[in-house]
């Protein structure tokens, strides 16, 4: 009777082979997931600067105003908040 042989013939791999190939894998894998994990950010807004900018002629108050009367008071620089509230106040 002959021998039949198997379909799949498995042969002794090399170590070496093996270990690449799973260093080869792992590398792989932790570069998708990094990529996977960091994701789009959103872009960042342009900062927005003050909401009525102090004229330059007003400079010098808006100093006097911040250093004496911010030592008892909560001394809001006049960016703060916009013309009309200030009016208002």
């Amino acid at each position: 009777m002959p021998r039949q042989t198997p379909l799949f013939r498995f042969r002794r791999r090399s170590p070496f082979i093996l270990l690449t190939l799973l260093i080869l894998w792992s590398f792989c894998i932790g570069w998708a997931l990094s990529q996977a994990a960091q994701g789009q950010l959103p872009p960042t807004p342009p900062a927005i600067g003050t909401v009525d900018p102090t004229p330059p002629n007003y400079r010098v108050g808006e100093q006097l105003y911040v250093e004496h009367c911010g030592s008892c008071h909560v001394a809001l620089p006049p960016a703060v908040m916009p013309t009309t509230t200030w009016r208002d106040l």
